[in-house]
């Protein structure tokens, strides 16, 4: 089943609503306001997975890497077309007992094949 949502003014990206249905794969082609790459609205995500005990993210190549030096691999990767991260769900004991999420992150970017004109 494909879901299209848009989550308004708590979720702007509609991915929570996602969360809470403990979705296994997501795809978000995320047009929001993001020219330095900073995230936020990922931070945000992070936030509401924990304040509803949800769950958690994590970077899939290593899962005890912060979340910060993920986002700063994916700036300093030109290449980088998108960005994937994973969402372990459940709190506390119960986290082992769902399968997790995939989270593939596209945005508006342009990788040196974009633009290169040659």
């Amino acid at each position: 089943a494909v879901h299209v949502t848009d989550g308004g003014l708590l979720d702007n990206t509609g991915v929570m609503q996602l969360f809470r249905r403990r979705v296994r794969r997501i795809l978000l082609a995320y047009g929001g306001n993001d020219p330095k790459e900073q995230f936020k609205y990922i931070v945000k995500l992070t936030a509401a997975l924990a304040a509803e005990q949800i769950g958690s993210l994590h970077d899939p190549a290593d899962p005890r890497r912060d979340l910060n030096e993920t986002f700063q691999r994916f700036r300093a990767d030109p290449s980088a077309t998108y960005l994937h991260l994973k969402v372990k769900y459940g709190w506390c004991d119960d986290g082992d007992k769902e399968p997790p999420c995939d989270l593939f992150v596209v945005m508006s970017r342009l990788t040196p094949k974009t633009y290169d004109i040659r």
